[in-house]
């Protein structure tokens, strides 16, 4: 990577967004750019984050040359790109020069637009650890209840007596 260019942001005017597309994520990940008018954008994924710890980096070739990502960030690119493919993503580390103030300050009152406007927003917590497969799990199940029973009180009842539920309210010590 010594040898390899940074990449440059070009300036955006202030209602246009960039997205991009991943190409591959064989060695690492790799990714065309794309400039869109925030209110001309057919249909796109937005990527929501943790950062995680910023020293720890990774390359992403964008457009033939080099932006460092979190490492974090790249394990959330390789999962999504698994799971739909090549689509066309927004990510605000990615998408915003974080180097520039006037496009920060120009870009990040448009994420509540660029966020509603996405066909999915997905949420990267990082890799699976401990029982957050189990958490996940219970998440999934209160979605499903929660989408079918209108009786709050015989929710409350439900979830009291479910065993994941009781493990993780025990676990937490709020029981």
């Amino acid at each position: 990577m010594a040898n390899e260019e940074l990449y440059q942001y070009t300036p955006i005017s202030v209602k246009t967004i960039r997205l991009f597309t991943i190409v591959t994520t064989a060695t690492r990940v790799s990714c065309q750019i794309h400039h869109h008018a925030i209110n001309n954008v057919l249909s796109y994924y937005a990527l929501s984050y943790v950062w995680g710890d910023e020293e720890v980096c990774e390359p992403m070739e964008y457009n033939g040359r080099i932006i460092k990502i979190s490492k974090n960030l790249s394990l959330g690119l390789k999962a999504l790109h698994k799971r739909e493919g090549s689509q066309l993503l927004w990510v605000d580390a990615i998408c915003i020069s974080q180097d520039n103030d006037q496009e920060r300050a120009a870009q990040v009152p448009l994420m509540g637009q660029i966020y509603a406007s996405a066909q999915k927003v997905y949420i990267w917590l990082g890799s699976s650890t401990d029982n957050s497969d189990l958490a996940m799990s219970c998440l999934a199940s209160l979605n499903k209840i929660f989408s079918i029973v209108d009786d709050l009180e015989a929710v409350d009842r439900f979830l009291w007596h479910h065993t994941v539920y009781q493990a993780l309210m025990t676990r937490s010590g709020r029981q």
